[in-house]
């Protein structure tokens, strides 16, 4: 048998994977690597849902069914492949996988020679991409789709019978089965859960009435697992009990009577200047009261032993020390709200040597301090002094002293050239720091050192939006912002004139297309198309008729051709556009303003194919697959008639239309009668589908036996009754066609078939 037979028994009659036997069509190939599938008659096959690509071969979808064709596969795996944003002039939304990140981002595809790793939804790439590892113990976690679990954290709630496990990553901090009610939180034992991260958390331990730090291995704990000390206390040590702490330290068990228990009270002295220290109580295992005393402290572990609302008194010896009611030491002393004290004198003891800081000379001195009383300005040496006050430097980069303090403002140190306003968590690390660079949204995320745990905000130069994270007080940089909209109002271009972009349900402003047909703008919002993917942005109130706008040339530093309709003229014209803060009469292209506000010259009988917005669809030579179902692609003599003009008809069987107009174009069309192509003048108006730019197009379109081809119900899955040649029984028969696809033996009547294809004789 022959090549073709061959292929049409074993194979398929529509389907042959091989490289083109003859040079491929002449349009721009879609594929990074290869070409794409052809059929055995050498066509260019499209791809859909309902005829997928063969193994070997991918679907590329591309911005038209004519680039929508299989591909060679680039590999196995499309998740590991890199983002690739392609050729062409196309801006279409499109998702990838970032395999460093974690997760699916959206990012602008150019149609043509990307990778397999594009998908047309997040959902398409979270299925095909994502793959979780469940960190809840009692299930699995809230899912957003049937691979995606909900994630959570300080702005992401989850549903009431669910609760945010906060793992090691984002992946892992989701929302888990069986919420235990707040009130038995507290009762939960320790978990240390299984997986290989160290985190430090904190729990609350009944038995010993206080909360402790733990390592947590990341995944299957329970909710009795906090961030902070903080956190851990707001949630399980009584309110009212916060002036006396109780930490409950159980001992061994005591076999001894308890009539031999001593419960004498363990002498001690309350050496605060105001008010009672924080108290602990011991007792044994079976409840037994030994002792109620203060709870030691020292000057390294003050903040996290005494908390926020008190201070380490430091005793002439360590029995001695105390927490005592107050500000922090390095709040009150380096501020010098705390003046020298020498403290009081203590059962005869001489004074003891100790340091002081003077705020007004920026020094640290020693004075004698007399074992009680007294107040926070107070240290055991001279290095603890200038550590804590002078020497504290909470810049990145040194700066020279004193120290100027600064309020938080946009021009706070303006009168320090390169200098900016580094925000502590106290007045003295409020201060002119040396800046970086003048923009301090190209610097990384830097959390700082220190104890502190402060809310701030940085600029994800990466993702291109401001996210929160916590700020650990001192050596941090300027990529450092109070609120989320300080951070936007610097950072993040707004390149709408009038309010904010619209955003979308990921916290993020909603990219668009300029083209009409892929604009995914919500109502009352327009398609702002900046100099980048991060300007093209759905901008708030749209105008009902845009072409009336005066012309805006914006804001920035962008050089960009556009071109705008002026009323006066009615004609479209060029102009320079800054990129941002423009308005609506603002078009990529002179077609594109013409098409929007210039009445249109129609070509068709009857009515052109549109947008979903209603904008006219055009198309071209190249490009005729764009226009949809029962339309055709009309060739004016100009792009604004070039358009989508409706007719189902096989193109071979409608007789000759020279058309209106006085266009003189030089033109084919199929003679059913001669079964030849022959040429004539279109007027370049109202013609039909018998109509083509030479006599090669002509004669591939209207073979001379398209009579004798089989009857092909084609690829879709609609229902249209249609009529084709009979080749076995000389006839015409209706057949029911799906829709798309099938070939030339098509005709949309009886009459239309019989007058191509009645008088074939075998």
């Amino acid at each position: 048998m022959s090549q073709e037979e061959c292929a049409e028994k074993c194979i398929g009659r529509d389907t042959v994977i091989a490289a083109p036997t003859m040079d491929p069509p002449k349009f721009e190939n879609p594929c990074s690597t290869g070409f794409p599938l052809v059929s055995a008659q050498n066509e260019i096959l499209q791809c859909m849902e309902s005829r997928p690509c063969p193994r070997g071969y991918y679907c590329h979808i591309g911005g038209n069914d004519i680039t929508t064709v299989c591909c060679p596969a680039i590999g196995s795996d499309p998740c590991g492949q890199p983002l690739d944003s392609g050729t062409g002039g196309m801006r279409l939304q499109r998702w990838y996988w970032n395999a460093q990140a974690g997760c699916c981002q959206m990012f602008n595809y150019c149609g043509l020679r990307g990778t397999q790793n594009n998908f047309l939804s997040r959902e398409d790439c979270e299925q095909t991409c994502m793959e979780y590892d469940s960190p809840c113990a009692g299930g699995q976690p809230e899912m957003l789709s049937p691979n995606r679990p909900k994630q959570c954290g300080l702005f992401n709630s989850c549903s009431p019978n669910y609760w945010c496990h906060m793992g090691a990553k984002p992946q892992t901090t989701v929302c888990c089965p069986n919420r235990v009610p707040p009130a038995q939180v507290c009762r939960l034992p320790m978990v240390c859960g299984r997986g290989n991260a160290n985190l430090q958390r904190w729990y609350y331990d009944v038995n010993r009435g206080c909360c402790v730090m733990f390592v947590y291995n990341g995944k299957y704990g329970n909710q009795n697992n906090f961030l902070t000390l903080q956190d851990c206390q707001k949630a399980c040590v009584d309110q009212t009990n916060k002036n006396q702490l109780q930490i409950i330290t159980p001992l061994p068990q005591i076999t001894t009577p308890n009539s031999l228990i001593s419960t004498t009270p363990i002498p001690w002295k309350n050496h605060c200047p105001q008010g009672e220290p924080l108290l602990e109580k011991l007792v044994t295992q079976n409840g037994t009261t030994l002792a109620i005393r203060p709870i030691k402290c020292t000057y390294e572990n003050d903040r996290e032993v005494c908390g926020e609302a008190h201070w380490c008194f430091l005793g002439v010896t360590a029995d001695e020390n105390m927490c005592c009611s107050g500000e922090s030491r390095q709040e009150s002393a380096c501020s010098g709200m705390a003046l020298l004290d020498s403290g009081a004198v203590y059962e005869g003891e001489k004074p003891v040597l100790r340091w002081m800081y003077d705020v007004k000379t920026n020094e640290c001195f020693a004075f004698g301090f007399k074992g009680s009383k007294g107040n926070q300005n107070n240290f055991l040496t001279e290095e603890e002094c200038l550590a804590m006050c002078q020497a504290i430097n909470p810049c990145k980069l040194p700066v020279p002293l004193p120290l100027e303090q600064c309020i938080p403002g946009p021009n706070a140190c303006a009168a320090r050239p390169n200098m900016y306003c580094h925000v502590g968590a106290v007045p003295q690390t409020t201060v002119c720091c040396p800046a970086e660079t003048p923009n301090p949204c190209e610097l990384p995320l830097d959390p700082g050192l220190g104890r502190d745990k402060l809310e701030r905000w940085f600029y994800n130069a990466q993702s291109a939006i401001c996210q929160p994270f916590t700020y650990n007080g001192i050596k941090g940089n300027q990529n450092n912002f109070l609120s989320q909209l300080e951070c936007e109002e610097l950072c993040v271009p707004n390149p709408c004139a009038e309010g904010r972009p619209f955003v979308g349900a990921d916290g993020r402003p909603q990219t668009c297309s300029p083209s009409a047909s892929m604009n995914t703008c919500p109502a009352d919002h327009w398609c702002h198309v900046g100099a980048t993917p991060v300007t093209t942005v759905c901008c708030p109130a749209a105008r009902p008729n845009p072409c009336n706008l005066p012309m805006s040339t914006g804001e920035g530093d962008a050089s960009l051709e556009r071109w705008y309709y002026e009323p006066a003229s009615k004609t479209c014209k060029p102009f320079e556009y800054r990129g941002l803060k423009g308005n609506q009469n603002n078009y990529l292209s002179q077609r594109a303003c013409q098409l929007a506000c210039q009445p249109l010259d129609n070509p068709c009988i009857g009515q052109p194919a549109t947008t979903p917005s209603g904008q006219v669809l055009f198309c071209s030579a190249t490009n005729k697959d764009t226009c949809p179902v029962n339309f055709w692609c009309h060739l004016g003599s100009t792009p604004e008639t070039t358009v989508c003009c409706p007719g189902a008809t096989n193109p071979c069987s409608v007789p000759l239309a020279p058309g209106t107009g006085n266009s003189g174009l030089s033109r084919w069309y199929y003679n059913t009668d001669e079964r030849q192509c022959i040429p004539f003048q279109y007027n370049g108006k109202r013609g039909n589908q018998n109509n083509f730019l030479s006599q090669t197009e002509c004669e591939r379109t209207c073979p001379e036996q398209l009579c004798l081809l089989s009857i092909d119900k084609g690829a879709c899955s609609g229902r249209q009754t249609r009529f084709a040649f009979n080749r076995q029984t000389s006839q015409c028969v209706p057949f029911e066609y799906t829709g798309c696809g099938g070939n030339l033996n098509n005709f949309l009547t009886m009459e239309d078939c019989v007058a191509t294809c009645g008088n074939v004789g075998f």
